[in-house]
């Protein structure tokens, strides 16, 4: 009875035979959503600019260890995608060789994004040009973190919707539906969230909604939903090192479960809604913020 269940439920959550992009696949949590597709049984592409960083990301000594300790996992399948978000023949040469290789795409996980240099030591003097700038620089803060994404899926739209279980899974955020708490931030400014981030998420997770409803019409198959992180400060970043243990804290008193979130938990989710197991939900945001949101 028990091998039964599990049979069951390994196949309702497996991507064998599916094919995946991941874009950004090799940073801070695109890693794991790579390591995570393709222990279900996808072949990953890894989507980004710079191979030496996918192979940091994804060293084959490595890959070697996990099929090694997981012999019925067999080898992970992932493969670097060269890919700039910003060019849109390099979004049509990505999309172009993922076809060739794998005959189509099942899976789109929107996980990159990019921004602008930040305006520094901004002084009264000086507002008429920093007005400029801030104004330009939040143009391009869009460009990265929403416009060229949309445009990105929309390319990829004519893939998935061959697919008989095609999943667009965008990586959103709590601050696409909460403002940042300034008390946080008094101490790290160099941490606070710019207001072009969480407009650009707030506008992805309506992006979520459109695609699923407009695009569900044509493609009743293609399901288009989101996930919303919460905190999962990167171990390598100055501000969360360390060296302050008391911003680390602030974060982590700040959420219910009292931690803040580890890359892997986002697995979970990300598994749930590319898989059969989500086939009935679209238009929906996955909040993964240990509560942050909820009070």
């Amino acid at each position: 009875m028990r091998t039964d269940k599990m049979t069951y439920i390994e196949e309702l959550f497996s991507l064998k035979g599916r094919v995946a992009i991941v874009t950004g696949g090799y940073g801070h949590l695109g890693r794991a959503m790579c390591w995570a597709l393709a222990a279900s049984g996808a072949k990953v592409y890894c989507a980004g600019p710079g191979k030496e960083r996918f192979r940091e990301s994804f060293p084959f000594s490595v890959m070697e260890a996990i099929a090694s300790e997981y012999p019925e996992m067999g080898m992970a399948d992932i493969s670097y995608l060269p890919f700039d978000l910003a060019s849109e023949a390099s979004r049509e040469k990505a999309l172009l060789q993922v076809r060739r290789e794998a005959g189509g795409l099942d899976i789109l996980v929107n996980n990159a994004f990019f921004l602008s240099p930040e305006i520094q030591n901004q002084t009264p003097n000086r507002a008429a040009s920093g007005s400029t700038n801030r104004a330009e620089n939040f143009r391009k803060d869009m460009d990265g973190l929403l416009n060229n994404t949309s445009a990105f899926t929309e390319e990829a739209k004519e893939l998935l919707q061959h697919s008989d279980q095609g999943r667009i899974v965008n990586i959103a955020s709590m601050y696409g539906i909460v403002a940042p708490d300034p008390g946080l931030y008094c101490e790290h400014p160099q941490q606070r969230s710019r207001a072009s981030y969480g407009a650009a998420k707030a506008a992805l997770l309506q992006l979520t909604r459109y695609w699923a409803s407009f695009w569900g019409e044509e493609c009743p198959q293609l399901t288009v939903n989101a996930i919303s992180p919460g905190p999962f400060p990167h171990a390598k970043a100055p501000a969360h090192s360390d060296a302050s243990p008391g911003f680390r804290a602030k974060l982590r008193n700040r959420t219910i479960v009292r931690r803040t979130g580890q890359p892997e938990d986002l697995s979970g989710a990300l598994l749930l809604l590319a898989s059969r197991a989500g086939g009935y939900i679209t238009g929906q945001n996955l909040v993964v913020d240990g509560g942050w949101t909820v009070r």
